[in-house]
């Protein structure tokens, strides 16, 4: 059977299937007196098999190497700038959780998720001097307590040595118990006056 265009002047031959599988193309060509010459030129089919196959193999090769560069150089970049800075965001995350403060968390690039990680470093910092400063007021705080206990304690300490003095009968005399009694009253006075302060 023939397929394809049977016209002699085909540029893309003839092809003849069957047993023999060929590709016939007739050049047609006239030389300096105008006499008319034809020359076919028949190319076994059968030999170019693996030729196109070794051809398409290597086409596919060519693709699956462009592909896995390409998606390679792509994935190394969605790495660097994503993922990497994603993983960064989610340690610090977990350390500020933990309640450790005492950490920087580095900046890279100038893209919207480094906008992100800049903000969260100065919100860090901003944690950590509030964190600072609680510790430090905590310490005032129970150092004023203490200091004030203290001084509480000084008042009451006379009052009760001067009230057992009287209840036990040392102040024997009108002018002793009179006394106790001045002494007592400028203890709960000095201790009036500590506790307005």
């Amino acid at each position: 059977p023939m397929y394809g265009d049977q016209d002699d002047n085909s540029e893309a031959g003839t092809y003849y299937g069957g047993n023999y599988q060929s590709l016939i193309k007739q050049i047609d060509f006239s030389d300096i007196n105008n006499n008319q010459y034809s020359v076919s030129i028949v190319t076994s089919v059968k030999q170019m098999i693996p030729q196109i196959k070794l051809f398409i193999i290597e086409a596919a090769m060519a693709v699956f190497l462009v592909l896995f560069t390409t998606s390679t150089i792509l994935l190394m970049w969605i790495y660097k700038s994503v993922l990497r800075p994603f993983a960064r965001l989610k340690l610090s995350t977990q350390n500020i959780k933990d309640g450790n403060l005492d950490f920087e968390m580095p900046i890279e690039g100038s893209d919207e998720i480094a906008d992100l990680c800049k903000d969260f470093e100065e919100m860090r910092v901003i944690l950590s001097k509030s964190a600072e400063d609680k510790i430090k007021f905590d310490s005032e705080e129970k150092e004023l307590i203490s200091n004030i206990s203290h001084d509480l304690r000084t008042p009451l300490t006379a009052i009760k040595g001067y009230v057992e003095g009287l209840i036990d009968g040392v102040a024997d005399t009108p002018e002793k118990q009179d006394k106790y009694l001045k002494t007592i009253f400028n203890k709960v006075n000095d201790m009036d006056r500590l506790i307005n302060e």
